[in-house]
């Protein structure tokens, strides 16, 4: 397949079978992609079994981080704990529900700051099925379950407005 281009015309990292696989896997929580500098492309590097609840898998997700990878972690959102905004019911999450999480530290080689910023748009178009919010962080200890749990609520909300109306 040709290389695509993001707006502005930043090149999008191809997304390896290994990794694909992966993000179909409805037994896995998250699966942590790093950059293969071989094919220029996104590969899978580790990946983690969904456990008991979204909170239990919470360490794992954190684990697959380390302060000086530049990284690409989806987090599949089920069973996440979610209310709505007024705190009162809780939101509905599937199994098509992701929150992407891109750190690229601040020493990272600029080459590998361009790769990552075009992760999102390539994640996305690659797997045009899933419900994707993206977060990018700047310091890891911004990677929180409050802030995954914040993103995941963003998304249902997205969602839930996206949704015709029965009212027509």
């Amino acid at each position: 397949a040709p290389p695509t281009t993001a707006v502005g015309g930043r090149p999008l990292t191809f997304i390896s079978e290994g990794f694909k696989d992966c993000v179909v896997d409805k037994l896995l929580r998250a699966v942590k992609g790093v950059y293969d500098e071989k094919w220029s492309r996104l590969k899978e590097d580790i990946h983690a079994t969904a456990g008991s609840s979204f909170d239990d898998d919470f360490a794992k997700v954190v684990a697959m981080f380390s302060k000086d990878q530049p990284c690409a972690v989806l987090v599949r959102s089920k069973g996440a704990e979610v209310r709505t905004k007024g705190g009162t019911a809780p939101v509905a999450i599937d199994d098509n529900q992701f929150v992407l999480v891109v750190w690229v530290p601040e020493t990272a080689a600029p080459r590998l700051k361009t790769a990552f910023e075009g992760v999102p748009q390539g994640i996305k178009q690659e797997f045009p099925t899933l419900q994707i919010k993206d977060i990018t962080v700047a310091d890891l200890s911004e990677i929180t379950l409050d802030r995954l749990k914040q993103a995941i609520g963003e998304l249902a909300r997205d969602m839930q407005s996206a949704k015709p109306s029965k009212d027509c």
